[in-house]
């Protein structure tokens, strides 16, 4: 999977911030890398400077304003000074200490707080998630070497953790290895979440993972909801505890969550984001639910009434489950209009297997004038 975050945005990202503080930035990284640190005075090198480095640096501090006082941002920019640019391993941590000191000055930047291990996290969180190490450099301003170097290490750690401190690896970077592994193992919907906090990274929101997901699973289940009670009462006892996210709307649809049609509507991966949330919410209901037939039949034309990436996912729960009243759910009588639905509901016919729902795959299988007929 992935990020698919909108080339535009990307584009733009990391060239924020106003032109007079960009230019400052520029001379006082140039006269560091010209002047400071004696560089040749060829031309070519000048221009290599000027046309490459400097920009970059730039680039680099501004993408990662919010942690230039992170105690792992120095290790990172040496990395890309010797790996990236050339220069000797022997004064790059000196010379990462002058820029970093000199960006510090120059941008002005909110106070925000950050982890122990923020930018390890990112780098992590990111490759979770679907995005390449190409991509991840444009998003973060890191080297591609230091991200492969970590995720390497990671590796290693995951599949041998005594070999890996044996290895040389440093300890503090196991501990955050271990921590991260343990997220990925304990907390439920570990990758949806981590999708929605690079988002509010990336954004600078001032929310949380859970009030992001729910604002966006109120998007796309505000004409759906009204049908049940059981769910009107899960989903708006949820939605108000959310602030005032509407007015960061512009914000989600340049980033491609969200787009505007006649309503205000969810991109196919703003839905992958919370589809399985949203599913796993209503199995919780429907689980505690009547085995009443009256029941079931209130629940299917709720089923059917889903968007689709929700409704193959709790058909594929239901599916899974042992409960009377999952299987008198997929085997109502009331059928989806829409052709992958009704294929949805024939594979999931075919997995329970029982008789109500042998009936319904021979009654189907019958009809010759196509592949898919209703009975």
């Amino acid at each position: 999977m992935s990020t698919e975050i909108p080339l535009e945005w990307l584009e733009r990202k990391g060239q924020d911030i106003e032109p007079e503080i960009r230019k400052a930035l520029e001379c006082a990284v140039g006269h560091i890398l010209r002047d400071d640190w004696g560089s040749s005075r060829s031309k070519l090198f000048l221009d290599y400077l000027q046309t490459t480095v400097i920009p970059d640096l730039c680039r680099f501090f501004t993408l990662n304003a919010h942690v230039l006082d992170h105690p792992l941002l120095p290790e990172i920019l040496a990395h890309k000074l010797s790996g990236e640019h050339g220069y000797p391993s022997g004064y790059v941590n000196s010379l990462a200490a002058d820029l970093l000191g000199k960006a510090r000055e120059t941008i002005p930047r909110a106070t925000t707080k950050s982890t122990a291990h923020e930018p390890w996290e990112r780098i992590m969180r990111l490759i979770t998630i679907g995005e390449s190490i190409p991509g991840l450099t444009r998003l973060t301003g890191f080297s591609p070497t230091y991200i492969e170097l970590l995720w390497r290490q990671f590796l290693e750690y995951r599949d041998n953790p005594q070999a890996a401190l044996r290895a040389g690896i440093p300890a503090n970077r196991c501990r955050f290895f271990n921590s991260f592994i343990q997220r990925l193992q304990e907390v439920p919907f570990a990758q949806e979440y981590m999708i929605a906090e690079q988002a509010i990274f990336d954004l600078g929101l001032p929310i949380t993972p859970d009030q992001l997901i729910s604002f966006l699973s109120k998007i796309y289940m505000g004409g759906i909801v009204h049908g049940h009670a059981a769910v009107v009462s899960l989903f708006y006892r949820q939605y108000s505890t959310i602030p005032e996210i509407d007015r960061f709307v512009p914000e989600l649809q340049n980033y491609g969550l969200v787009r505007q049609g006649d309503n205000l509507e969810l991109t196919p991966r703003g839905a992958r984001m919370v589809s399985p949330i949203i599913a796993n919410q209503l199995l919780t209901i429907i689980e505690r639910g009547s085995d009443r037939p009256e029941a079931a039949e209130e629940w299917q034309k709720m089923l059917l009434a889903l968007p689709t990436e929700v409704f193959n996912l709790t058909v594929e729960g239901l599916v899974r489950s042992q409960a009377t009243h999952s299987r008198l759910i997929l085997t109502s009588r009331t059928l989806p209009s829409q052709k992958h639905k009704l294929l949805k509901l024939l594979w999931a016919w075919g997995e329970i297997n029982n008789q109500a729902a042998r009936q319904l795959l021979i009654a189907m299988l019958k009809h010759k004038d196509g592949l898919i007929s209703f009975p």
